[in-house]
């Protein structure tokens, strides 16, 4: 029987595949925690947000109701060629 350096490297192809399926599979599980983790979160603060929006009362404006003049004012004296008579 020979021996050669030939299942040495197949045995180090075969660990470093195994690693690298490995270290995908860590990877997936991280994101997987992480966005599991995070996105209820996120989502609740968002809610959040929008129920205090609905529910808070809409500032108020001073708007006038009524019409509006046209910036007229009366003088008692009148104003004008004809104030003397």
């Amino acid at each position: 029987m020979h021996l050669t350096t030939k299942p040495a490297a197949c045995l180090a192809g075969a660990l470093l595949a195994e690693w690298v399926t490995e270290r995908k599979e860590v990877a997936n599980m991280q994101r997987t925690i992480l966005l599991a983790g995070v996105l209820p979160f996120v989502s609740a603060f968002l809610g959040g947000v929008l129920a205090f929006s609905l529910m808070a009362p809409s500032s108020a404006t001073a708007n006038q109701s009524g019409p509006r003049g046209a910036g007229i004012s009366v003088h008692p004296r009148g104003s004008g060629r004809h104030a003397d008579r």
